[in-house]
């Protein structure tokens, strides 16, 4: 009987895709399957051991760090802009105060970053929902605020809407003086137990992955 490929969760966007090239492509020789998905169906796919390793939010690995290894030599990470993970504002931040604003529904680390800039630097509570976020016509949904991550996020970012952008990455660094780590590649323990030596090798190969990809962006 064949051995099972190791099911690899693998984030959709186009800042993630030099990481994946190689083994995308074949590029990269170690049999995986690459499961796509956006942060949030990864964390819980991660979570439920329907994937063996993945890339997650941090917020997640906050939350359930017994169930995880963290990958070493891996995360998506900001020291000042991220360009990626933007929050659209029709009025002034301190003005938010009650205002609807639409969190985007892919996201986890990037929306409870969101509610702490707002409330421990503004003030603000706003009245947050959570759903799709990347369209055009959300400038006209009745929202004061939208927040978008990844590819929707640079999209909207092109489009003539008049609002100002808030960079969480850089929102941060003018907070603290610190990096920001949105997201990280981890191994679900229980695969850990059963395939050691499987996810080792992986290892090494998302290394070289990015490496190719990161020589031929």
């Amino acid at each position: 009987m064949a051995k099972r490929l190791l099911r690899v969760g693998m984030i959709g966007s186009i800042n993630t895709l030099p990481v994946y090239w190689g083994l995308r492509e074949g590029l990269v020789d170690f049999p995986c399957r690459l499961v796509p998905g956006t942060p949030a169906e990864l964390n819980a796919m991660l979570r439920a051991g329907e994937l063996d390793v993945s890339a997650i939010s941090s917020v997640e690995y906050s939350l359930a760090a017994a169930s995880y290894l963290i990958l070493p030599d891996f995360s998506i990470a900001a020291s000042r802009e991220v360009g990626s993970v933007l929050f659209f504002m029709k009025q002034a931040a301190k003005e938010l105060d009650g205002r609807r604003v639409l969190l985007t529904e892919n996201s986890v680390t990037s929306c409870a970053l969101l509610r702490v800039i707002l409330q421990e630097v503004y003030g603000v509570r706003p009245s947050y929902s959570v759903g799709p976020a990347g369209h055009p016509e959300v400038f006209e949904d009745g929202y004061s605020g939208v927040l978008c991550i990844g590819d929707e996020a640079l999209r909207l970012s092109r489009l003539p809407h008049g609002w100002s952008v808030m960079d969480l990455g850089t929102a941060w660094r003018q907070i603290t003086g610190l990096p920001f780590v949105f997201g990280l590649w981890a191994v679900n323990t229980g695969s850990l137990v059963k395939r050691p030596d499987d996810l080792r090798a992986f290892h090494a190969a998302l290394i070289r992955s990015r490496e190719f990809g990161l020589e031929h962006l």
